[in-house]
């Protein structure tokens, strides 16, 4: 009954069949999801973007793109404030792969898509994408939410901008899903064996719950 707001920040979000379909459902309930990764999985992806699309880019390599930078200007639509971030390698500034989204993943009108950030004027690094009531997140510098630029002085206003779109009630912390492909296809088979069960001779499956995946 009460609303709330699910985060994942990491590298990549390593979702199972029956975790999509959990979190669409908690998002099309009227919640939040703010994921900030350098991509979305396939099996979410196809139900937030048109699949004319999200096919249009046949290479993988085509959906999210990346130029690499030291000095990172960042821009709200909700803010004229312009952020200044620096990928920093040594306490130095240091050129890095910034990644963007390709705007031709926005081209289905029909949808109530939008790009509410930027960076160098164009680039897309972050989008609201509307499923049922509820709103996912997606921004594709995950970086800017970690260690230093979130303790620098002058740093961490970025994140914070960005995090003000979430609504009230209960932040759900996702760090299960930050592991890497074999660990997660270790993990599934292991929850297959786990969730077999034998009976006088008969096979019983049952579904295991979202914390358990």
């Amino acid at each position: 009954a009460q609303s709330g707001n699910y985060v994942f920040i990491g590298n990549y979000a390593y979702y199972t069949e029956t975790s999509v379909t959990e979190l669409l459902d908690f998002v099309e309930r009227g919640n939040s999801a703010f994921i900030a990764a350098y991509d979305l999985p396939e099996d979410l992806s196809t139900h937030l973007f048109s699949n004319d699309c999200y096919y249009n880019f046949y290479d993988d390599n085509e959906r999210i793109l990346s130029v690499d930078l030291d000095t990172v200007t960042f821009q709200l639509n909700a803010s004229d404030e312009a952020y200044q971030l620096y990928n920093v390698y040594h306490y130095e500034p240091h050129n890095r792969a910034t990644f963007y989204l390709n705007g031709g993943m926005l081209c289905d009108e029909a949808l109530d898509n939008e790009a509410i950030g930027t960076f160098g004027e164009y680039n897309i690094n972050f989008t609201r994408l509307k499923w049922g009531e509820g709103n996912f997140y997606f921004h594709t510098s995950p970086v800017f939410f970690t260690n230093y630029y979130l303790v620098d002085s002058l740093q961490y206003a970025y994140a914070e901008a960005c995090l003000a779109v979430m609504g009230d009630g209960p932040v759900y912390w996702d760090e299960a899903s930050r592991v890497p492909p074999t660990v997660a296809r270790q993990r599934n088979q292991q929850n297959a064996r786990n969730n077999q069960r034998s009976y006088n001779g008969c096979l019983l499956y049952t579904s295991p719950s979202p914390r358990d995946s």
